[in-house]
């Protein structure tokens, strides 16, 4: 059983006023942790009696709201922007949708660092190169950092190409150039979405209607995104492989690669095989 779990209710029936620790202990959080969140604008001061602070049913109200965010994915920074109103309902729809995988996860689809090095059989500093180099990132949840089960076929791949003879420091090398390549192209797509299909929604009409609207359409952009995506880049990758080969290879070379090329079997991209 993972050692992650993101599990944490707090009880719901008292009704204040309470001394911080009091609070504290009810909520199941420390007390730095509810001053932090003070200053980080997510919890209102308390009242004063003389020298003692006093915290009402809201302050609990609020602190169970921060959790539930959290448990969604969403940062510290995200969640005190919806709290300020400076999230709009459409976005907030989306921000939770976006997080809806995390939310319904059971605490056994994640792993810790060190659970992922057992399960695939990696030494943890390799993993934790690869993951500096951001080929295996992790998601965070709870402000922790973990990583999904399906990144274990991911980390066993990055173990195969290592195996076949590349050398460490030209696959981080490469992991690196193509993280920020990506990151790059990412951040474009999202400039995109937003001019031609997000502030058009929104501008619309901020509602649930709106946030709805914005979450099908996302539904929709993604998956053909990631398909174009991958297509292009095998496709690439495979013209210049023959191009190579065309130059510098043995004639067996050339037929081998023209072969994969044009097989018949060889799955596309975002097609499922039969």
């Amino acid at each position: 059983m993972s050692q992650f779990d993101p599990e944490h209710e707090a009880d719901s029936d008292p009704q204040g006023p309470f001394k911080i620790e009091d609070l504290a202990s009810i909520a199941k959080i420390s007390i730095d942790t509810i001053r932090f969140y003070q200053t980080r604008g997510l919890l209102e001061p308390p009242s004063r009696t003389g020298r003692q602070a006093l915290y009402e049913r809201s302050h609990l109200s609020r602190l169970n709201e921060i959790r539930e965010l959290q448990r969604s994915g969403l940062s510290l920074n995200t969640i005190r922007r919806i709290f300020s109103k400076d999230v709009e309902a459409a976005d907030r729809a989306l921000f939770e949708a976006l997080t809806k995988p995390i939310r319904a996860a059971h605490s056994s689809d994640y792993l810790t660092l060190d659970e992922l090095a057992l399960r695939t059989s990696i030494p943890k500093p390799l993993l934790q190169s690869l993951v500096n180099e951001g080929l295996i990132p992790p998601v965070k949840v709870n402000e922790l950092e973990v990583f999904p089960s399906s990144d274990i076929e991911m980390a066993r791949a990055g173990l195969a190409l290592l195996e076949s003879g590349i050398p460490l420091s030209e696959l981080l090398e490469l992991a690196k150039r193509h993280h920020d390549a990506t990151r790059k192209n990412a951040l474009l797509a999202i400039e995109l979405f937003d001019e031609y299909v997000r502030n058009p929604i929104t501008q619309e009409n901020d509602s649930p209607e709106s946030g709805q609207k914005l979450i099908e359409a996302f539904n929709r952009l993604l998956p053909a995104a990631v398909a174009l995506v991958a297509g292009h880049f095998e496709r690439t990758l495979l013209a210049l492989a023959q191009s190579h080969l065309e130059q510098v290879g043995a004639q067996h070379e050339k037929e081998a690669v023209r072969n994969v090329i044009n097989s018949p079997s060889r799955i596309e991209p975002g097609k499922p095989s039969d």
